[in-house]
């Protein structure tokens, strides 16, 4: 089975997709129309039918780049922040259930909070995860990077918690 993460990116294929298809469907009909009226200006119902399909076509496509974009730049943070960010523990680990399913599945989130010079008191949430961790939460402190030029740019490391058992 191919991990949540794969899903997501396909998803997001699928939304591009989608979309293109769409505005392509909507731009190919309005200029057939175009051409089958006569070079006269198109019908009312022409016209509709090819917005229609051409705002679809653009909604599916942003709403895909959009998710493709944000899923990216959480990664390249992550992998900047391990490489070059601070490593502080947080403690008060506890696992909530996330905001999004996807086939039925839930998401779950780790919150934990930091206290220090560098951030001050802050309550902090990891990504989403796809896999329930509760039982693989063992104590009550998580590492976080923070980058120390924007204490608002962290990433919870998830690493230790693995998916198998």
């Amino acid at each position: 089975m191919p991990s949540m993460n794969r899903m997501f990116v396909i998803m997001c294929a699928v939304f591009i997709l989608i979309g293109a298809i769409f505005a392509t469907i909507g731009g190919a009909f309005s200029i057939l129309s175009y051409l089958d009226n006569g070079k006269e200006l198109l019908k009312n119902d022409d016209i509709f039918i090819a917005t229609a399909f051409f705002a679809i076509g653009v909604l599916f496509l942003s709403i895909g780049i959009g998710m493709l974009s944000h899923f990216a730049k959480r990664k390249r943070l992550a992998a900047y922040l391990r490489q070059f960010g601070r490593r502080i523990e947080a403690h008060g680990v506890m696992v909530t259930k996330g905001w999004l399913k996807i086939n039925g599945r839930p998401s779950y989130r780790i919150i934990c909070r930091v206290s220090g010079p560098l951030m001050g008191e802050r309550v902090l949430k990891s990504d989403l995860l796809w896999f329930n961790p509760i039982d693989k939460v063992t104590s009550d402190k998580i590492c976080v990077f923070v980058d120390i030029t924007d204490p608002k740019k962290y990433w919870v490391d998830i690493s230790a918690l693995s998916r198998e058992s």
